[in-house]
């Protein structure tokens, strides 16, 4: 998935009933949103492009835990990269 660099949310959402209106709504409200229905890209995602926001709106329960679990853990990686030199 190619993204520009003016991407500063990120909508994962797996329901394809509703997410079309999600990122109407974002895109309406002034976000360049970039959609994902995979949390697994999603997380590789995140580290790549760095939004300033995520919006999550899995379906299934265990996705939605393993995903915000992924999140955490990458962030915490990412943190301790940073501030491993200082």
């Amino acid at each position: 998935m190619a993204l520009h660099h003016g991407v500063n949310a990120l909508l994962v959402d797996d329901d394809m009933r509703t997410n079309q209106a999600h990122l109407a709504r974002l895109e309406a409200d002034g976000y360049a949103v970039a959609l994902v229905t995979d949390p697994v890209v999603a997380l590789a995602l995140i580290e790549e492009v760095h939004p300033s926001v995520v919006f999550v709106g899995l379906t299934r329960e265990v996705a939605s835990l393993e995903f915000l679990q992924g999140l955490k853990s990458s962030r915490l990686s990412t943190l301790r990269r940073k501030y491993d030199g200082v």
